[in-house]
């Protein structure tokens, strides 16, 4: 059926042919050799006419090579005249004369119909089913050109390569190859060989306009930041407005790269808001943070951050020092968090990490805890830095605000060589452990502690209170001579604006009162009432051992007078206080009695 269709078309080709016998009358080779002038000529309307007339003159039977001839010539005609039949002419040809020494040439011609019509699928297998070096030498440059474009356009740019490098200089397709080799250099890094090509083709009419935009990526590409920012401004002058937004982007990150940064911000204003990405972004908000205008850097560089990898590490730093410099210390540590992530710069990642373990500490509040595990972790990663005495400072002092005074203490104890600072710390926080051990009954552990800041000895204030709560563990432990030793100690060395200063001399008092040296005891008590001004339970249990201590001396009056203060006492102290009265009533009435 094919067949039948395709013979129709060549019968209609005939039927536009003058008479055979209003033909001129030629020999077939003068004919033919005018025929093949006008071919060479590219009068293809006029061949075709010539083809026609020639054709409908040879007998069909005898003049069967001249037909063969007739009807190639014919489909070359048809196909540079573009008609719509030309693929179906084509294939006609190939399957009436499959034996054609032309047929080589018309699977040529047909592979390169389909690709000078973009149907690539098509015209790869029809190409390497042409036997190429049966091909003249202008078939083999339209050959190589097109496969090699085929093959560019598929990425196999070895392949392209070797096709384009057969085209000669002299062929008309020279300009195009020299053009595609050249960008697949410029693809492959190979800078040298590309600025070479583009180079030639300044002068090419075909793409003397697209040769500078190259030139311009290869020397940014190696660096050559004042040639980019001086020939970008020329072709910017000269660009549409599809070229400028390009232009305008590797100008801006030239001046950018260069440091000058108000440059760089001049032209990256000029690149389309709607293209905007994350490297826009960093030269925008890098150049206004280096121009000293923060708080218009924020927001660029909030919009880099994002994925995992070295710009979000980079931007979140400079947007952490931003935040700083406007005093939204909150925003900073958050975005020091960010920069801190490994596996990219280590000095960025360190530095911020201890800024944000720093910010943390400083915040306060509830969030003692964030900066343990903050700074904690900076010195697992960072043995070796030159801040860990500072890190291991805050994260003492975060100990000691989050009352984890076990964990501040271990913290020092590890440390192989602590300064006077930390050994104030470490006086301080013994002393503060040892009343917690206190708190539990745990004497023992309380006692070492608390000699062990009295040691260290560099706190005046805290030498002190270790003593007065070495008194304290005598009382508890039953020593009352060591405990009335410690306190009068404490007295002797404590500010009398110390809270303790007056529990010590309740204290004396106590251990006195236990040693049964009344007198002595009544002036301690004496003492504490009369300065402590609080009325609070001690307030109230000191005046019934003031009252004991004159009661048991038969100054019933004066204990009388204690026992009262007591008995108005909202606390259980008025209980006791109401007894003894009552005993010294019972005194009382009993001298009375034997009196009489």
């Amino acid at each position: 059926m094919q067949k039948k269709i395709i013979t129709l078309a060549l019968f209609s080709l005939l039927a536009l042919a003058p008479n055979a016998a209003e033909a001129v009358a030629t020999s077939p080779d003068s004919r033919r050799g005018n025929i093949e002038e006008l071919i060479e000529r590219k009068r293809w309307a006029d061949a075709k006419l010539s083809l026609l007339e020639y054709r409908s003159q040879l007998d069909a039977v005898k003049g069967l090579y001249d037909l063969e001839w007739a009807d190639y010539n014919l489909v070359c005609c048809q196909v540079e005249l573009g008609s719509m039949e030309a693929e179906e002419l084509m294939l006609g040809f190939m399957k009436r004369y499959p034996s054609s020494q032309q047929a080589n040439r018309m699977r040529f011609m047909l592979a390169c119909y389909h690709s000078d019509n973009g149907d690539f699928e098509a015209a790869e297998p029809l190409f390497y089913d042409v036997d190429y070096e049966a091909l003249n030498a202008r078939e083999k440059e339209r050959y190589d050109i097109r496969l090699g474009y085929i093959r560019f356009v598929q990425g196999d740019y070895l392949t392209a390569s070797r096709c384009f490098a057969n085209v000669p200089v002299k062929s008309e397709y020279y300009d195009h190859a020299l053009y595609y080799t050249s960008y697949i250099d410029y693809h492959a890094g190979r800078y040298a060989e590309a600025k070479s090509g583009f180079e030639l083709l300044k002068e090419s009419d075909a793409y003397r306009a697209v040769v500078p935009y190259y030139l311009l990526q290869i020397e940014y590409r190696e660096q050559n930041y004042d040639y980019v920012v001086s020939e970008g401004e020329r072709l910017l002058s000269t660009s549409t407005r599809a070229t400028s937004a390009d232009l305008v982007r590797i100008i801006a990150e030239s001046y950018f790269i260069k440091g000058n940064y108000s440059q760089a911000l001049k032209y990256i204003a000029q690149y389309p808001a709607e293209q905007y990405g994350r490297q826009e972004n960093y030269i925008k908000g890098y150049s206004l943070y280096r121009l000293a205008r923060y708080r218009d850097a924020i927001e660029p560089l909030r919009c880099v951050c994002g994925a995992m990898d070295s710009l979000t590490q980079n931007a979140s730093y400079h947007l952490a020092d931003c935040y700083l410099r406007i005093n939204d210390k909150e925003s900073a540590a958050d975005a020091f968090s960010m920069a801190s992530i490994e596996g990219f710069d280590s000095t960025i990642a360190e530095n911020a990490l201890l800024n944000y373990g720093r910010l943390k500490y400083e915040l306060g509040g509830g969030r003692f805890n964030e900066s343990l595990n903050v700074l904690k972790k900076y010195l697992d990663r960072y043995p070796e830095s030159m801040h860990r005495s500072e890190v291991q400072t805050l994260l003492i002092a975060a100990y000691y605000n989050s009352r984890d005074y076990e964990a501040a203490y271990n913290a020092i104890k590890a440390m192989p060589a602590p300064d006077k600072e930390l050994r104030v710390a470490l006086q301080k926080v013994a002393v503060f452990r040892a009343v917690d051990a206190i708190k539990l009954g745990k004497y023992d552990t309380a006692e070492t502690l608390l000699k062990e800041a009295e040691t260290i000895g560099l706190s005046p204030k805290y030498k002190a209170l270790a003593i007065y709560w070495q008194g304290e563990v005598d009382m508890l432990e039953g020593r009352y001579e060591d405990a009335k030793t410690k306190y009068e100690s404490y007295i002797r060395l404590a500010p009398k604006s110390e809270s303790e200063y007056l529990l010590a001399h309740y204290g004396v008092g106590y251990a006195q009162f236990q040693l049964n040296d009344f007198e002595h005891a009544s002036v301690a008590f004496d003492t504490f009432v009369r300065e402590y001004k609080t009325k609070d339970s001690y307030m109230y249990d000191a005046h019934n051992r003031l009252g004991d201590t004159r009661f048991s001396q038969r100054q019933f009056n004066a204990a009388r007078k204690a026992y009262k203060v007591a008995l108005g006492s909202p606390t259980s102290e008025r209980n006791y206080a109401r007894y003894q009265l009552a005993l010294i009533d019972n005194s009382y009435c009993l001298a009375f009695t034997s009196c009489n």
